[in-house]
């Protein structure tokens, strides 16, 4: 699925700028979030193609970020440690465009809550 997030250019430049701050050029940062509105947003933009991914039902399925990092490339790479509504935590890497559209990477299945969240 593709997402645009409805926003104002200055909220979508200040969000960028942000994420631009805290990642390197290429290099995933090393700065571990909790979960927010932006990671939020694009977990809420793949969480039924990840679904898929796992071999779930993406009918009803919902996830909330725990942590996430960024990696700055042509867009952003987020790497996200998720919980999904049965309970089971999985990392999942997801791009977002500078246009704002989302799209599904990758998934690394039944993580523990603890373990680190690496490049995949």
């Amino acid at each position: 699925h593709n997402f645009t997030t409805p926003t104002s250019s200055a909220t979508r430049d200040r969000n960028y700028r942000k994420i631009i701050m805290s990642s390197k050029v290429g290099g995933m940062s090393n700065n571990v979030r909790d979960g927010d509105d932006e990671s939020q947003a694009v977990l809420d933009a793949i969480v039924g193609d990840a679904a898929q991914k796992l071999g779930k039902s993406s009918d009803g399925v919902s996830g909330r970020v725990l942590k996430y990092t960024t990696q700055l490339v042509n867009g952003v790479n987020f790497f996200m440690k998720v919980k999904l509504n049965d309970d089971s935590i999985h990392h999942v890497r997801a791009h977002k465009a500078f246009s704002g559209d989302v799209t599904l990477h990758s998934v690394q299945a039944d993580k523990a809550e603890d373990a680190a969240i690496e490049y995949f």
